[in-house]
This record gives C-alpha cells, sequence and structure tokens, in this order.
C-alpha cells in the first residue's frame, strides 16, 4: 500500500499518507489552539520577556535541541524554552515573576506524559481493534 515508511529502520510497516496529514493536521491545530496561551504564560507571567531574555533564551534552547538531536535524545521544544527562559532570567539573578504560574507549568509536565499514553492507547484499541 502506498504511504511512508516509518524512521530510523523500524518495522516495515507503512503508514497511509492520510494518517500522517490527520496527524500533522491534529499537531497544528492544537499548536494553534494553545500555543498563544503558553506563549503567554511564558513571557508574561514567568518572565519579562526583554531582548537580552529572549535572545540568551533562544541561544540556550537552539544549543541543547541541536546537541539532543544528533544523539537521538526526544526534547521537547516547549520544556527547553521553558528551560532557558528561567536559566537566564535567574542568571540575571531575577526569580521567576509568578511561582504559581510555575508550579503550574511543573503540574503540566508531570500529567502530560502518563495521560499522553492513556489516550495513545486508547486510540489504538479503538483504530487498531
Amino acid at each position: 500500500p502506498a504511504g511512508l515508511a516509518p524512521p530510523g529502520g523500524g518495522p516495515r510497516e507503512w503508514v497511509g499518507a492520510a494518517a500522517v496529514a490527520a496527524v500533522a493536521l491534529a499537531m497544528t491545530a492544537g499548536a494553534l489552539w494553545g500555543g498563544r496561551r503558553v506563549l503567554a504564560v511564558l513571557a508574561h507571567r514567568v518572565t519579562t520577556l526583554e531582548a537580552a531574555t529572549g535572545v540568551t533564551a533562544n541561544l540556550g534552547t537552539a544549543a541543547l535541541v541541536l546537541l539532543a538531536s544528533p544523539l537521538g535524545l526526544p526534547v521537547s521544544t516547549t520544556h527547553v524554552s521553558t528551560g532557558s527562559l528561567l536559566g537566564a532570567r535567574w542568571a540575571a539573578r531575577r526569580p521567576p515573576r509568578e511561582a504559581d504560574a510555575l508550579r503550574a507549568i511543573l503540574w503540566g509536565w508531570l500529567v502530560t506524559f502518563p495521560a499522553a499514553g492513556l489516550v495513545a492507547a486508547l486510540a489504538h484499541r479503538l483504530l487498531a481493534g
């Protein structure tokens, strides 16, 4: 069947182009739907996004992603960006603006991993039988 082979020399199963497009569309919709809220929290509640903070945080994010990628380490750019923003702020000897925003982010990170696993398991059961 027509489709795309999985990367990394995995099993020789084929994923239909429609499935790949559906996943890409869902991920794009999620980024558009929640991206502004995430950016607003990071830029206004965790830190005051100034030129120096933004540049150094982006350099930190780029460096870590560029180092992790060739090693095959899965990193979340949102997690890395948040850590970079906090690192830039702490380097300037300034604590996070709102501790409750940071707590909410950390709570979300703890919940996301098992929740994503449960949703994926449910989707697999429903779609794969």
